[in-house]
């Protein structure tokens, strides 16, 4: 397996849509659970844009819509405790977007998170696109009743990824912060399946 271009290089492009094929990382153990959503390829894929302590460490999982429900409190109580995670959506077109997240998802009413944050799209198999943090804002992620997001837009209410509380529909549309494309097949799409995943140290 070879890289178009080195890690670093990569991610000196804040903002633009960063796209690998591999980076041959090796698939964290993931104990007893296999992800519904993401084949070890797309996972090897993304370890490699993990800040460089986190790349071997292993994951768990956090929430699964499928077994856990369509609820809010349950998400919250459940990813509560665990700083670091990945929130994988598929959408019902087949396309899975998602997002790298630097804080526990509690109910805050507020915007929190760090600039360590990403979001993610395969838009084409396995091949994967990043969009890093800007510089521009501090919009990471989002919370209270009715909804979470990451990436928060200048367009008041719009966001890079956006789930209703009911997790039956979302939107992905344009940021600043991190200067991606819409993430999903369409602006608005329905949510067929939803995974988060804790990376612990």
């Amino acid at each position: 397996l070879t890289k178009k271009s080195s890690i670093d290089e990569r991610q000196k492009k804040a903002g633009e849509a960063l796209t690998t094929e591999c980076f041959a990382q090796d698939v964290p153990d993931k104990g007893k659970w296999k992800s519904g959503i993401l084949n070890n390829m797309q996972i090897s894929n993304l370890i490699g844009w993990f800040p460089g302590y986190m790349r071997t460490s292993d994951w768990t999982r956090l929430y699964k819509m499928d077994e856990d429900g369509c609820s809010l409190l349950t998400f919250f109580n459940q990813c509560k405790e665990t700083e670091n995670s990945v929130l994988v959506v598929r959408d019902h077109e087949g396309h899975v977007f998602g997002g790298f997240c630097s804080e526990p998802w509690t109910q805050k009413f507020v915007f929190f998170g760090q600039a360590t944050n990403f979001l993610f799209t395969f838009q084409d198999g396995d091949e994967l696109d990043v969009f890093k943090y800007t510089g521009d804002g501090d919009q990471f992620m989002y919370s209270d009743d009715k909804s979470i997001g990451l990436g928060g837009s200048k367009n008041k209410g719009r966001f890079g990824l956006y789930l209703h509380n009911d997790f039956k529909k979302g939107s992905s549309c344009p940021t600043e912060i991190f200067n991606n494309r819409v993430l999903s097949s369409k602006t608005d799409f329905r949510i067929i399946a939803l995974e988060v995943w804790g990376i612990v140290e």
